[in-house]
């Protein structure tokens, strides 16, 4: 079983991380990023960038981020 978390390291900013039983947790974003949700194929998540509330996709298994077109208004990710 695979869980996306959202903490921080002592003195480092928020992001998100693969957490496995019996493996090390792995950082999936950069810091900066304080909310996701799983995408249902569970091949990507979406993160929220906490200085714009920018939503940005990355891939589950890590790599870099694309940003996602949006509602005009910035707002929080809830799911």
């Amino acid at each position: 079983m695979r869980l996306l978390a959202v903490a921080r390291e002592p003195d480092r900013g928020w992001r998100l991380w693969r957490v496995v039983a019996g493996e090390p947790p792995q950082p999936l974003t950069p810091e900066g990023f304080g909310a996701g949700i799983p995408c249902p194929d569970g091949v990507c998540f979406v993160a929220q960038r906490n200085a714009d509330q920018v939503l940005v996709r990355f891939e589950s298994e890590g790599g870099g981020g694309s940003t996602l077109l949006g509602p005009p208004e910035p707002g929080s990710l809830i799911g």
